[in-house]
């Protein structure tokens, strides 16, 4: 006999799994920098000069991308959870808009912190894991709750208790 329960189909799976989904980009980010970071301290060959004279570039576009990903990130994030509160569609209809919102959110906050760490690589420069720490935190800062999803989208009592 199955005593599990089938979530998946109901809100509180659909919440369930955006929050493993924020939680697991948030942890692969952090352990991709992490590999890069023992890569970088265990590598003795240190890059030939001509080399160095070009990543600086990479150093200013990493930190150029990470300014713009994220404020769209947070720009969209705002001005669709503001049109899904205004929304009179049912619940589940509504989750699945605000995983499309929060999904675009992730990636935007995941590809600065990946190319900051890519750029770690290239370059050796360990400032730049700022970018992928402050991503991290921005990822984790913006888990989905049910008290955040509840005054997101507004939900009214009966909609909250089906959360």
């Amino acid at each position: 006999m199955n005593t599990r329960k089938n979530l998946t189909n109901k809100p509180q799976g659909k919440l369930r799994g955006l929050q493993m989904t924020t939680i697991a980009i948030a942890v692969s980010v952090f352990v991709f920098a992490t590999v890069i970071y023992f890569i970088v301290r265990q590598s003795d060959a240190m890059l030939e000069q001509e080399y160095k004279k070009i990543f600086p570039a990479f150093r200013w576009f990493a930190i150029g991308i990470a300014f713009v990903c994220l404020g769209l990130g947070f720009n969209i994030l705002q001005k669709k959870s503001r049109k899904l509160a205004s929304d009179n569609g049912t619940l589940e209809e509504r989750l699945k808009q605000y995983s499309k919102v929060h999904f675009k959110f992730l990636a935007l906050c995941e590809g600065p912190a990946m190319l900051a760490s890519i750029v770690v690589l290239l370059m050796g420069d360990f400032r730049l894991f700022v970018i992928a720490g402050i991503c991290i935190i921005f990822i984790l800062y913006n888990l989905p709750t049910k008290k955040r999803i509840s005054q997101t989208l507004q939900l009214n009592w009966e909609d909250q208790q089906q959360l």
